[in-house]
């Protein structure tokens, strides 16, 4: 986006906008030709870039993206891509090959995403309708999973059963820790078969502490 002006398309004496560095103009007329278009994303952009810098992590820097958009009312819809095609996240119907109840993980995605660190624990609600659709049909979900362009959905699934483990165990639920703990242990096996180097740090995590619940005497 700054290798060319963004109202002419010129490509000499560009400077880049100095609030977002999104765009690029080669000169003043230019900037103020634009502006109507660009100020949306020049505001969404600043924000975020403040908001995501004092981000404690990445987990947390992309939660800040989502307050943000939601905050300034931007349409969250998301394309969704699985082995069987993509379909949007404000879709009620999934192609044939995705689980019916497929949606319940972006939603709990999205929820653990915008929630801090410090905060997982109110995303209870939506982590356990990912539980309870693993539990219920279960065979899909892993057919499901055992594609390999499937493998960050099972990646989002992980992610949110791994606080649902602590919340029960915090709670002193142990069985129900054992259960969420027994189901995490099936989806990492995917994660696992199809890890990418990026992703092998994450998984390590997420399997000590599987094999550390599995481990316990409950």
């Amino acid at each position: 986006l700054t290798d060319k002006c963004g109202n002419c398309g010129g490509t000499e004496n560009l400077m880049k906008c100095t609030r977002c560095s999104t765009a690029a103009y080669c000169s003043k007329k230019c900037q103020l030709a634009q502006w109507p278009e660009h100020k949306l994303i020049c505001k969404m952009a600043s924000k975020m870039a403040s908001r995501t810098a004092s981000a404690k992590n990445e987990l947390d820097a992309i939660g800040a993206m989502y307050k943000t958009v939601l905050r300034e009312g931007v349409n969250t819809v998301k394309l969704i891509s699985t082995h069987a095609g993509c379909f949007s996240s404000d879709k009620k119907d999934t192609p044939a090959g995705v689980p019916d109840n497929f949606l319940c993980v972006h939603e709990a995605s999205v929820k653990f995403a915008m929630l801090g660190e410090e905060k997982r624990m109110y995303g209870e609600h939506e982590y356990k309708k990912v539980f309870d659709e693993l539990v219920l049909n279960e065979q899909v979900w892993m057919e499901f999973f055992a594609h390999f362009l499937n493998h960050a959905h099972a990646g989002d699934c992980a992610m949110v059963l791994q606080p649902l483990t602590k919340i029960y165990y915090d709670r002193g639920d142990y069985e129900a820790c054992g259960q969420v703990l027994e189901m995490l242990s099936k989806v990492l096996h995917y994660c696992k078969i199809h890890a990418t180097r990026a992703g092998e740090d994450r998984i390590t995590e997420f399997c000590t502490w599987t094999e550390y619940g599995a481990n316990k005497t409950w």
